[in-house]
């Protein structure tokens, strides 16, 4: 539900992202922070490096969770659109931990591969 609302899935590629392409895909990117490239695949646009990584990686786990469900070839039960927004919303307003997510990252990085900077 993190995402709901967030995501679009863009079936329109008209070749590299350089001009009017650019422009179209920056459109969208305004509106959804979470770009599904049909054909080619995902942009994540954040104010910041560590929100974008945070969107990215949770964002790839909820995938990752929603095919193996799907791969149950049970029915599945989704909360409503109201639901949805509403714990989307109260994601947005509480749940800033991007910043402590990348950071502690990139201390785990610095330990085990402090050369990596060089």
């Amino acid at each position: 539900m993190r995402f709901f609302e967030r995501v679009i899935v863009d079936k329109e590629f008209n070749g590299m992202g350089i001009g009017d392409e650019a422009e179209r895909v920056s459109t969208l990117a305004a509106e959804y922070p979470i770009i599904l490239l049909g054909n080619h695949g995902l942009l994540v646009v954040s104010d910041s490096i560590a929100q974008a990584f945070d969107d990215m990686y949770y964002f790839e786990r909820a995938a990752e969770t929603y095919i193996k469900a799907l791969n149950t070839g049970k029915p599945l039960s989704a909360v409503s659109e109201d639901v949805a927004r509403t714990t989307r919303d109260q994601w947005e307003a509480h749940c800033d931990f991007a910043a402590n997510h990348f950071n502690a990252l990139k201390e785990i990085l610095n330990t085990e591969e402090p050369d990596y900077a060089t």
